[in-house]
């Protein structure tokens, strides 16, 4: 606490998710068509996607039920989990020419970030007015993995599914028996 409207806050955290029994399933999946050989198999070699997250922020409460924030946050990760496609392979003596589908794990990938909030509550205009809010947040990612091969190559690629930045917009009405909002949401690629 700084004083009853400013507030700092700091959070240290570790996090673990297993694969999923799809990713892991030593199950092959097996597709003939004429001499090309395909297929999917799940990795039972799979490691537990592990992270290290850091977090620090600023927010104010200011009157009439508004609030900012600024935070920043990191996350260290290893062994994140990816689909990948591979030109050829041999599991359980079938002998795949035209690609299996299967899962590895990054060796270390780190995402960066930063974002920023804003909700205002309207309770200073007249009823019934006075339960309309809006809620705002912004949101900016960067973040990477890395893989390395048994040659001492790495390969570096964007995170998976991570976009540059999200949005958020909630517009409502709050009060007594009502709780009203329209809500919008964005992402870049």
């Amino acid at each position: 606490f700084v004083n009853d409207k400013v507030i700092f806050r700091t959070a240290l955290s570790r996090s673990l998710s297993r694969p999923s029994f799809n990713a892991t399933a030593p199950v092959l999946e097996l597709e003939i068509n004429g001499d090309d050989i395909s297929g999917k198999y799940g990795n039972p070699n799979l490691d537990p996607y592990e992270s290290n997250n850091f977090d620090l922020s600023w927010e104010y409460y200011g009157d009439n039920l508004s609030f900012v924030s600024i935070g920043a946050f990191m996350k260290d990760i290893d062994n994140a989990i990816y689909k990948t496609i591979q030109s050829s392979a041999t599991i359980n003596g079938v002998s795949f020419n035209d690609g299996v589908e299967t899962w590895v794990n990054a060796d270390s990938s780190l995402i960066t970030g930063y974002e920023i909030n804003f909700q205002q509550d309207f309770e200073f205009l007249p009823a019934p007015f006075d339960g309309l809010f809006v809620a705002m947040n912004l949101t900016f990612t960067d973040g990477d993995s890395t893989f390395a091969f048994e040659d001492n190559q790495t390969f570096t690629t964007p995170f998976r599914k991570l976009s540059d930045r999200q949005e958020n917009l909630s517009i409502g009405y709050d009060k007594g028996r009502f709780d009203i909002r329209l809500a919008m949401n964005s992402r870049s690629d």
